[in-house]
């Protein structure tokens, strides 16, 4: 600890370093430098493999009545609302209109 405030090692009294200190030099050590020309091939990359890739037509095909009320059935109640705020009671008891 105390090397991190690049003190000399003949000081007999120990300092105490704060928490605020250690953080900021634990996250000034971790730090690399990125490569640009490096970046530039991985993104590069990474595009030409997203254009080789073929859609799916299972997964852009629509639900089902009978795999929604499949879902539905295996849906638990009194849990809490997901990222779209819609609790499961509200969708599982909306009628048959809604599942449409």
């Amino acid at each position: 600890m105390k090397r991190l405030r690049n003190h000399s090692h003949s000081k007999k009294k120990q300092e105490i370093l704060s928490v605020n200190e250690l953080a900021s030099r634990l996250i000034d050590i971790g730090k690399t430098q990125s490569c640009k020309d490096h970046n530039r091939t991985i993104k590069a990359e990474l595009r030409r493999q997203k254009k080789k890739l073929q859609q799916h037509t299972m997964i852009g095909a629509h639900f089902t009545l009978d795999e929604v009320n499949k879902a539905l059935n295996k849906t638990k109640l009194n849990k809490a609302a997901g990222f779209d705020g819609i609790y499961p009671e509200f969708i599982k008891y909306a009628g048959p209109r809604a599942r449409e």
